[in-house]
């Protein structure tokens, strides 16, 4: 490795350097006050010379109304040197919002608007509406809560329990069940084995492979990351990235394919999933068609929200892929890890074992 060489107090574009923060990182300060960790590297090559608000226009949105907002002044900046303000429903609530959300009318209210909507449907005669696979056929009363509660007939030709107005006007419910194993059948290719099979399995097997012993075990979380790795914002994720690299491999710089490459999920695709149970509140299932359509719904939003674009993919070839997990495990990974990996890598650490 090259001798260390202190950059602190030193200027690179707009950067001034603060102090180093390991694994050839240093803290930086932009002229505009926004604080970011940067590889010395791109500090050196010249790859980043501000935190991105020479790119950005600037506005003033004081005073100005959008939809149910209106804006009372500016917020600072989130981590990404967006531009945040802060808001005023015309409700009473107060929020901070990004402002091209704003421009662009992305949000309009602080959600009052769409409650609003929502409950004067929910007083509406629903009978002949469809929401999803079912038909509305009659009223039945009201819940507890106030809510209006209905008899629907799904596609498949069964008769549901009551449904409230509000969860077949949210999405909340969209069939009587059989969408969710239409799901597992279309992923899973075959019916989960049953309990009785299960334990006809030999003592020694399940003392050898079941569970936490099974070298692929990833805390009961493989079957509902199997379903969130077919929708179809993954796949085309994985196909921008190949555009985005131009089919080459980060590392290596070799033109990759299909059949000998594979796109890195900087952060675990297995640790989004489990942040998502963990943000909504839903317990891990066994099986897929053990979660409501409410809680798919939730969890493919936020598959959505981290495959939206590819700062978090790196397309490797598969021996480098494999060199990776093999040295740093799989389930969990990290873009620090990734990082560590790639200096290594440069450093020719694992020359040897690529011969």
């Amino acid at each position: 490795m090259g001798k260390f060489v202190d950059l602190t107090g030193q200027k690179f574009g707009k950067w001034t350097v603060l102090e180093y923060v390991g694994k050839s990182k240093w803290l930086c300060r932009c002229e505009c006050g926004t604080e970011r960790v940067i590889e010395g590297g791109s500090l050196k090559r010249g790859k980043t010379t501000n935190c991105g608000c020479s790119k950005k226009q600037k506005y003033n949105l004081t005073g100005q109304k959008f939809g149910r907002w209106t804006v009372i002044e500016r917020a600072d900046s989130d981590n990404h040197g967006n531009s945040m303000w802060l808001c005023k429903c015309e409700c009473g609530n107060v929020k901070i919002v990004q402002g091209s959300n704003l421009t662009q009318s992305k949000t309009v209210s602080c959600g009052c608007l769409q409650k609003e909507r929502t409950s004067e449907r929910c007083a509406k005669n629903l009978i002949g509406q469809k929401f999803g696979r079912l038909i509305v056929i009659e009223r039945v009363g009201s819940d507890k809560r106030g809510n209006v509660l209905w008899l629907c007939e799904c596609e498949c030709g069964n008769i549901t329990k009551p449904i409230p107005s509000v969860n077949l006007i949210n999405g909340n419910t969209s069939s009587c069940g059989c969408l969710q194993k239409d799901r597992v059948i279309e992923v899973c290719k075959g019916k989960p084995r049953s309990d009785k099979n299960k334990r006809k399995m030999s003592e020694s097997k399940k003392g050898k492979y079941c569970g936490e012993k099974n070298p692929n075990y990833k805390g009961g979380i493989t079957p509902i990351s199997n379903y969130l790795r077919s929708l179809q914002v993954v796949r085309n994720w994985r196909k921008n990235t190949y555009i985005r690299e131009n089919s080459k491999c980060q590392l290596t710089g070799k033109h990759v394919h299909g059949g000998n490459s594979d796109v890195h999920h900087l952060k675990g695709f297995n640790t989004i999933v489990r942040e998502a149970h963990s943000l909504y509140n839903i317990q891990i299932k066994e099986i897929v068609a053990e979660y409501t359509d409410k809680e798919l719904k939730l969890l493919e939003e936020y598959i959505v929200k981290w495959h939206k674009d590819t700062t978090n993919a790196v397309l490797l070839s598969d021996e480098i892929h494999n060199l990776f997990h093999s040295t740093y495990g799989s389930g969990n990974n990290t873009p620090e890890q990734f990082e560590e990996f790639k200096e290594r890598y440069l450093a020719g650490e694992f020359k040897d074992i690529l011969k």
